[in-house]
């Protein structure tokens, strides 16, 4: 048996924004990642600039969130 296959999510504006707002809902992905897909979240660049509002009180909440996916993961689609 070869354990589950290799899948990564890439995240959308609207992915990211809803995932750094909801915990439980991130929570539930990081689960489906590590039991069912055996994969990580990737954000591309471009949607970086589209989820910054250049206010910090609501920039806080996408940092969180791309320190937690961790900078290996964030990446620009080939």
């Amino acid at each position: 048996m070869t354990g589950p296959q290799r899948r990564d999510f890439l995240l959308d504006s609207g992915a990211v924004s809803e995932l750094a707002r909801d915990r439980e809902a991130l929570d539930a992905y990081w689960v489906l990642l590590r039991t069912d897909y055996n994969g990580s979240m990737r954000v591309p660049d471009p949607v970086l600039t589209e989820v910054y509002t250049g206010d910090p009180r609501l920039d806080v909440v996408v940092d969180r969130l791309i320190n937690e996916i961790d900078t290996g993961d964030v990446a620009t689609p080939s």
